[in-house]
């Protein structure tokens, strides 16, 4: 893994954990945080498709990472995040957040396993 991916992985893990809290700030009060939560689901998308991106050239370069779930795993977690704020579109604010803070956890599991695969 070169310098730059594992400080966007970071940037990547930092961004599922601003989901995770503007998610944790919707489900107290869901009217203050519905912009606030879709500009962190934004933020984590852009940095996980960075990370993503940075890592094409390591494929080619190295031949990929040891454990090939590792290629899953990078296409899983910025798929659910986006998933799940696609299912939380047309619910209410709390159940959106709710959505999104268990997108979120999970998020956070993948990246964790993208840290332990890399």
């Amino acid at each position: 893994m070169t310098l730059l991916h594992q400080w966007l992985a970071y940037l990547a893990l930092a961004g599922a954990a601003l989901v995770l809290v503007a998610a944790g700030s919707g489900l107290v009060a869901p009217r203050r945080i519905r912009v606030w939560l879709d500009r962190a689901i934004l933020v984590a998308l852009v940095a996980l498709g960075v990370a993503l991106l940075s890592g094409l050239p390591l494929i080619v370069l190295t031949g990929g990472p040891a454990d090939p779930l590792h290629l899953v795993y990078a296409l899983i977690g910025p798929a659910m995040l986006a998933g799940a704020r696609y299912w939380g579109h047309d619910v209410g604010l709390r159940r959106r957040a709710l959505y999104m803070a268990v997108a979120a956890l999970a998020l956070l599991a993948v990246i964790y396993r993208l840290f332990t695969t890399g």
